[in-house]
């Protein structure tokens, strides 16, 4: 949306995604799956995937009925669930999963039909910065900004928005 010109009192809403990541994953054969988005190459099987704690994944499966995607608390051990929706489908369409605050540090994904399909997945903490931070590139915030002194600048030309002050 548009912000006014002028002086801006109350809150300011920016628009977040619904997800921070997302994938494709198919089958290569019965031996592994192959991922396309973000942080993987194209032609990486059974890729190590890193999710952050508290933010929200999508895994758009693709010939499940052969191939049913299972995150799991091991290789070959028993299914996660915690923040997981549709854990171990077994018809073409997505998982999502809303990586929760208590995770545990290391999961796996992998078929159910077949145990050599399956990799890594490594869960980590957000980046939290006390202080000074310069963000090169971008930024997606998941959530809201707050500032103490809603100290805050909008450019229409490059539609960016600038916080001075302390950010919390």
């Amino acid at each position: 949306s548009n912000i006014p010109s002028g002086i801006i009192s109350g809150s300011v809403s920016v628009p977040t995604a619904s997800f921070t990541s997302q994938w494709g994953v198919v089958n290569n054969g019965a031996s592994a799956y192959n991922f396309t988005g973000n942080g993987v190459g194209a032609s990486d099987d059974n890729p190590d995937i890193y999710l952050t704690r508290g933010e929200k994944y999508r895994f758009n499966i693709s010939n499940a009925s052969s191939h049913p995607f299972e995150i799991r608390v091991a290789n070959g051990g028993a299914a996660y669930s915690d923040g997981v929706t549709n854990n171990g489908r077994t018809t073409d369409g997505n998982i999502d999963w809303d990586v929760q605050f208590d995770a545990p540090t290391k999961l796996f994904y992998q078929c159910t039909n077949h145990g050599v399909m399956g990799g890594n997945i490594y869960i980590i903490d957000g980046i939290h910065t006390i202080g000074n931070a310069q963000i090169t590139g971008s930024l997606t915030v998941s959530g809201s900004i707050q500032t103490d002194d809603n100290n805050f600048i909008y450019n229409y030309t490059s539609q960016q928005l600038r916080l001075t002050g302390n950010t919390t």
